[in-house]
């Protein structure tokens, strides 16, 4: 099996991408050598590496010299040359506000048929803005006289290829970096704050099942349409019909053989597989003959997929959100390039029920249909990738947003629970899980309010 991950900083594939580049950048520093030693110009590199890490983090490359073009040629370090990262961490630190773990290896690359050695040493971002806590000086050996690098507190930045003084729209730049560092390092780490968070699911509980199930023998070919049944949903298995309902009623009752009508109780139906299996398409078939009493459309492909029907360009629903009454989009004709044609694109809900353990859940799971004419849905492998391209960025708030429209479809006046026909009762709440950990700097996604609820940004067909 292939599986794909992130590279980490010093991984073979990033430091091969390093040293094959030639000029520097904000990210990518070339020195000629590394030199940790006491009097040494070492204020030089902790200038450089408080500035990247303020930026965002970055690369310092040792063992290439510049060229009269600007570029950098890789030269390779002396056969004399040894740093560790240990010495290179507590020289480091021994300068800094805060400790940043610098990542460091030697690598040797062949260049023209000789083997060179070169340093790298990967910057992180750093969680805060990071500032020298003393002076730094040095004595330069060429012309013996004492250079400053930087000042106690002075903050630090890239620009360009450059490590300057950082202007305040740039200290304002790196306070907002540093916050997102934060976040991430937050999510990654494992080591979240000790704060209450809520994670919201897509499943509803059904808080109130049926008492009891009909079961009943009809003769064979004998088939009921849905304008029929509309109160009584029914599942059929060969001559054996089964509903929530009773069956003892038209249109089932001049039918039902003699003797064959039984009433189990809803728990002792429930205890074997088949008989979860069973209970599982009867709820289905409930909440399918709900959603077509309120006038919506079930999709050709998935009889549990529903969505509403236009008859003209565009249609929007009222619907109470999280924070107000809003209106949402929910059909528009638009012109899709990929299938090089007008089609409606109709926001939907695939609505099934599941056992877990020994209680029962609607499954709600926001998805698309596509029509040519607002109402039948059409099916296959291109219109199945555009379906996924138009559905890629719904995360977040707009896919939780997207589960309690449509369980508010079946929830007009707002009630604590649903009630399918009087016989099934589901929570309108979704499954929420409280942790006692979270993360403190966490933020709702903006895409939710970015989109404006629009369904989606495609060019309208005039």
């Amino acid at each position: 099996m292939i599986t794909e991950s992130v590279p980490k900083p010093l991984d073979d594939i990033v430091v091969d991408f390093v040293l094959s580049q030639k000029r520097e950048t904000a990210e990518l520093d070339f020195k000629l050598t590394l030199d940790v030693s006491k009097g040494s110009d070492f204020a030089e590199i902790a200038k450089d590496i408080f500035a990247m890490s303020n930026y965002g983090g970055g690369y310092m490359v040792f063992g290439y010299r510049e060229t009269e073009t600007g570029s950098f040629k890789p030269e390779g370090l002396p056969e004399s040359f040894h740093t560790d990262q240990a010495t290179l961490q507590e020289k480091f630190n021994s300068y800094s506000s805060e400790p940043i773990t610098l990542e460091y290896k030697t690598v040797e690359k062949e260049i023209e048929k000789q083997k060179k050695r070169f340093a790298i040493l990967y910057v992180p971002p750093s969680p805060t803005i990071l500032k020298p806590i003393k002076y730094a000086t040095y004595v330069d050996r060429r012309t013996s006289r004492e250079r400053k690098v930087f000042s106690r507190d002075e903050i630090l930045i890239r620009r360009g290829s450059q490590s300057v003084a950082a202007s305040l729209n740039e200290i304002k730049f790196i306070e907002k970096r540093s916050r997102e560092t934060v976040y991430k390092i937050g999510l990654l780490s494992g080591e979240p704050d000790q704060i209450k968070e809520n994670l919201f699911g897509n499943f509803f509980r059904v808080v109130r099942p049926p008492s009891y199930v009909f079961e009943a023998q009809v003769p064979p070919r004998i088939f009921f349409s849905y304008f029929e049944t509309k109160y009584t949903p029914y599942v059929k298995h060969g001559q054996n019909i089964y509903s929530f309902c009773d069956l003892d009623q038209e249109p089932f009752k001049k039918y039902i053989l003699d003797g064959s009508l039984k009433k189990h109780t809803f728990r002792d139906f429930s205890e074997s597989r088949d008989g979860q299996n069973l209970l599982i398409q009867l709820f289905n078939t409930e909440i399918r003959y709900e959603a077509l009493n309120r006038r919506l459309r079930f999709a050709k492909e998935d009889d549990n997929i529903f969505f509403y029907p236009t008859d003209r360009d565009e249609r929007s629903e009222t619907w109470k959100s999280r924070y107000k009454k809003t209106s949402r989009l929910v059909a528009q004709k638009i012109y899709l390039e990929k299938l090089n044609r007008s089609l409606f694109v109709h926001d939907a809900g695939l609505l099934v029920f599941h056992f877990l353990g020994t209680d029962i859940y609607l499954n709600i799971v926001p998805t698309i249909v596509l029509t040519h004419d607002g109402y039948e849905s059409i099916r296959g492998f291109r219109e199945g990738s555009v379906k996924t391209s138009l559905s890629y960025d719904k995360y977040n708030s707009s896919y939780l947003s997207s589960v309690l429209f449509w369980i508010s479809r079946f929830n007009p006046f707002g009630e604590r629970h649903i009630d399918l026909g009087k016989r099934i009762s589901i929570s309108a709440e979704p499954v929420t899980i409280s942790l006692n950990v979270g993360i403190r700097r966490d933020r709702p996604s903006k895409e939710f309010h970015d989109r404006k609820e629009e369904l989606y940004s495609f060019e309208e067909v005039p």
